[in-house]
């Protein structure tokens, strides 16, 4: 007997759609899509694009509990995406000493900042500050363990570089972080030391992780409260989602952000890089690239390269055995590469150690690519490797790159325009916040018109168009991900994170993109900031 199970299979009865939750009319929908390339509404039911409007009047179905929103002809856009940051390092800078070039301008000024929060510091509390940078003193130099030492004799300080990568301690932190002049050289990272005496002069670099278990641990209330604070900053923005590419997230980090998004401190989509020392742990408990929940997403695993006295490292043999590692367990790499010698070995050890039958699979990052000569755009090109850059930083550190990059070296800087003429796709962009404001307004400003603070030009040949800065700081940030299908565009299906603001950066006069006001942030449907 013939059996045919579509003649027989009972069809479904047709279900009407449910009513939007949320409605955009009267908009400018810049949607990102190439079919629809401009819309007038939007209809968005629960966390979800559920209805993309054309400009030509029609309207959007709506029932009794919609929330209509109207527009008033402001523009819509996908909620930006910041590709590179550190949340809990943003979230510490609300309990820390400023102490950033826009607070201070000498190191008098971080010695009253430090002694005014010492004298209320409680008991085995550390002072920490943030964001001094020795190029915009008075001084011109780095502070040391005696400048602290006057600030706040008796109570620990650690005073945090603008990079992130630096500090420096007074005598009383580097006692508790056991850091003597009888004490090794470390490992990993640098001491400077005096070099008559050999103590240590305070200053360390890359040794964030030591330092860190001898300072007492904030309370979860305390880390609560900045993330609070950061949330509210981000979403203020228009920034929907956020990549945190920490090296030092383990499992006790993503089990702290799953608690942070349950408790409704965060609001933002995050998706979680764990460290390369760390991928082991994540693979054994099933946590794989891709892992999805709580709306926090596993990401690449992230691997720190650096040039260390004109040599790469880990050098390009270890950093073969670190990508092959990730490899094996089911994750892709995002290896932070700022000088062009660092890049280029990055590159080589992601190529050298790809299978031909792993093209198309989740793709591999190369962090900041700060230095790009010419001879590396087509080594980039054949590697496939997606690049997430910082265009901000041609903005807020620009006028130090022309003091103390050799002038050789200019061209190399963020590049933008050759790497698309060269075939590549464009950069994701983030922030690295805190070492730069988390301003994706900023960014794409910056990418378009290349000036800095004080306004000289950084090979503004390598500026690009408006709407590629904007891509740069929505779709390929979801691409970088491996969300693009979820997420970085406007169009049915996509998550419901939009951002609508007063101008169209893609049309306005370049040098007002900075300064077009956010009116409203979605994300998953619900209105986060207006």
């Amino acid at each position: 007997m013939n059996f045919d199970p579509l003649s027989t299979m009972r069809q479904p009865t047709p279900r009407p759609s449910p009513a939007p939750t949320l409605v955009l009319r009267n908009a400018n929908v810049v949607t990102l899509e190439p079919g629809l390339p401009y819309a007038g509404q939007v209809a968005v039911t629960g966390d979800v694009i559920s209805w993309v409007g054309g400009p030509d009047g029609s309207q959007s179905p709506a029932g009794a509990g919609t929330r209509v929103i109207d527009c008033g002809g402001r523009t819509v856009l996908p909620a930006f995406n910041d590709a590179h940051m550190h949340l809990l390092s943003l979230a510490a800078t609300f309990w820390s000493v400023d102490c950033s070039p826009g607070q201070v301008t000498s190191i008098r000024d971080i010695q009253h900042l430090i002694s005014d929060r010492a004298r209320k510091a409680h008991a085995g509390e550390w002072v920490r500050a943030f964001g001094y940078d020795e190029s915009a003193l008075e001084e011109r130099r780095h502070p040391n363990r005696a400048d602290l030492d006057a600030a706040a004799p008796d109570v620990p300080v650690r005073l945090i570089h603008r990079s992130g990568h630096a500090s420096v301690l007074n005598t009383a932190g580097l006692g508790q972080a056991g850091l003597r002049a009888e004490t090794p050289d470390p490992d990993v990272g640098y001491m400077d030391r005096d070099p008559v005496t050999g103590r240590p002069t305070g200053f360390v670099v890359d040794m964030e992780e030591h330092i860190s278990k001898a300072a007492p641990r904030p309370t979860y209330e305390q880390v609560q409260d900045g993330i609070k604070q950061a949330s509210q900053l981000l979403v203020s923005r228009g920034i929907g989602s956020v990549q945190d590419a920490t090296v030092k997230n383990d499992i006790e980090r993503w089990n702290l952000f799953q608690r942070l998004k349950a408790d409704g401190s965060f609001q933002a989509n995050i998706t979680f890089m764990p460290g390369i020392n760390h991928v082991a742990a994540f693979y054994q408990q099933g946590l794989q690239f891709g892992f999805q929940r709580g709306g926090v997403r596993v990401g690449n695993a992230k691997i720190v390269a650096t040039l260390d006295n004109g040599y790469v490292q880990p050098n390009g043999e270890d950093l073969r055995i670190l990508v092959t590692a990730a490899r094996q367990a089911g994750f892709p790499s995002a290896i932070h590469a700022v000088e062009s010698e660092v890049v280029e070995a990055a590159l080589r050890a992601l190529m050298d150690t790809r299978g031909s039958e792993e093209l198309g699979a989740p793709r591999d990052r190369i962090e900041h690519g700060s230095e790009i000569p010419d001879q590396l755009i087509q080594l980039l090109w054949q590697s496939e490797v997606q690049l997430v850059t910082q265009p901000s930083f041609l903005y807020y550190s620009g006028d130090r790159y022309l003091a103390d990059v050799a002038p050789a070296r200019h061209p190399w800087l963020y590049r933008g325009s050759s790497l698309i003429a060269g075939g590549i796709v464009p950069p994701a962009a983030g922030s690295d916040a805190p070492v730069a404001p988390a301003n994706p307004l900023r960014g794409i400003h910056a990418a378009v018109n290349r000036r800095t603070q004080k306004g000289a030009w950084i090979s503004p040949e390598e500026g690009v168009r408006a709407q590629w800065a904007v891509e740069m700081h929505t779709r390929y940030p979801a691409f970088a991900a491996g969300e693009e299908r979820i997420r970085g565009s406007i169009s049915p299906g996509k998550a419901a994170d939009l951002v609508i603001l007063d101008r169209n950066p893609i049309d306005c006069p370049p040098e007002e993109i900075a300064d077009i006001p956010v009116f409203m942030t979605i994300v998953g449907g619900q209105v986060v900031w207006e």
